[in-house]
């Protein structure tokens, strides 16, 4: 009969450490494949949120603003103006060697940053003509009074 309960023994601890030896490893990978998805997404949204890091604002219209070391969220971006000639100067082309960079990362020198300053451009032409056309309605006006 000893021999049975030493059996039985060897058996139950035999079947709790491959029990509990194949949990662990499930909870490892688990947490591998987590750790991996989390970097994945943090990537994919961390240079989304470079590249949305110009900003232009209407108040200025001679500058944009870009930041100067990496941004970890847009609540503590710190930012300096830069001209707007200066955004997109290279045509989203490559940069010369001894080029200093103006932003992080030249983010001012991407393809966003090009298709940016075009719809900058865009609306600056058509405040201007607005601004245009009502100068000339109040000229005219002024005229007929």
């Amino acid at each position: 009969y000893i021999y049975i309960y030493i059996y039985i023994y060897i058996y139950i601890y035999i079947y709790i450490y491959i029990y509990i030896y194949i949990y662990i490893y499930i909870y490892i990978y688990i947490y591998i494949y987590i750790y991996i998805y989390i970097q994945v997404v943090g990537t994919v949204f961390g240079g989304d949120m470079l590249r949305k890091s110009i900003v232009f604002d209407q108040k200025t219209p001679d500058v944009f603003y870009c930041p100067v070391e990496k941004p970890t969220s847009f609540d503590r971006m710190y930012v300096v103006a830069r001209s707007l000639k200066k955004l997109c100067e290279f045509k989203g082309g490559r940069l010369p060697s001894d080029y200093k960079s103006d932003c992080y990362n030249d983010v001012d020198e991407s393809d966003w940053a090009c298709r940016e300053k075009k719809r900058i451009m865009m609306r600056l032409k058509q405040e201007e003509a607005e601004l245009e056309i009502n100068l000339t309605n109040d000229i005219l006006s002024q005229n007929q009074l």
